[in-house]
């Protein structure tokens, strides 16, 4: 049994009213699955969460590219893809095949629409809801807690690159209470050793790029005597059930940075 459903792009699909066969291509939305109680039967390199389902399902490729044939032979009868994380080739070479429902999420609040969407598409609502009210328990308390300090958060070096809007990123560190100097320049710009001269605290986030101590050496020779904190990328870029153990690690590190910078 199908039903005809919009994505969060608005694109028309049919998908199984009670789909049995998921895959995933995006990390934290195949943590969020396996918590709502979905059946996945193929994941992405990058969905290290849950541990055991990493350690035991077949993995169909990255976040970039996938191998259509390792798809073919899990036979999903759902792939769910994220538009920030997916390529539109992508999602189009597995549209021929599959119904491909498309998640889009570049504000905090969308976090919680892309939950309950998955409670519909997994007949999982209920689960979906008190995950919901769970998250903004835990979230409420962060609203507006940090020093107005304005954060480079870096996602990327050689070149630096920080977050702009609309990102979900850069709506995060809007919810705490941060300013975000690049905020009107493109969604993902990139900065200048001159333009972190101009921050409060620089961020050095574990991903996409894996910055280390010496990439913080590096900038240090180049003349940054700011702030600087190696932050869990995880934190700012899962969203879904993922948000629940950011809040905790979220509020300890603005409690650290108060300290730090005696505000």
């Amino acid at each position: 049994m199908k039903r005809t459903v919009k994505d969060m792009l608005l694109r028309t699909i049919e998908v199984p009213y009670y789909p049995q066969r998921i895959v995933s291509l995006c990390p934290s939305i195949t943590e969020t699955i396996a918590y709502l109680g979905g059946n996945l039967v193929g994941i992405t390199y990058f969905c290290k969460h849950p541990e055991s389902l990493y350690k035991q399902l077949p993995k169909v490729g990255g976040t970039k590219k996938v191998h259509l044939e390792r798809i073919h032979k899990v036979q999903p009868d759902l792939i769910i893809a994220e538009k920030e994380e997916n390529t539109k080739e992508i999602v189009e070479q597995l549209s021929a095949f599959y119904p491909v429902y498309v998640i889009d999420v570049l504000q905090w609040e969308d976090a919680f629409e892309m939950i309950y969407r998955l409670g519909d598409l997994l007949q999982a609502q209920e689960k979906a809801k008190t995950l919901i009210e769970a998250i903004q328990a835990a979230w409420t308390p962060l609203k507006n807690i940090a020093p107005p300090l304005n954060v480079a958060y870096l996602i990327w070096n050689q070149p630096y690159m920080s977050v702009g809007s609309p990102t979900y990123i850069g709506s995060v560190l809007n919810y705490l209470g941060f300013k975000n100097p690049y905020q009107d320049r493109g969604r993902y710009p990139e900065v200048a050793i001159e333009d972190l001269k101009k921050a409060d605290v620089i961020f050095l986030a574990s991903e996409p790029f894996p910055f280390k101590e010496k990439h913080k050496e590096q900038l240090r020779q180049q003349g940054i005597t700011q702030p600087i904190y190696f932050v869990e990328g995880e934190a700012f870029t899962w969203y879904g059930v993922r948000m629940l153990p950011s809040a905790r690690y979220l509020n300890e590190l603005i409690q650290q940075i108060c300290h730090d910078c005696k505000v």
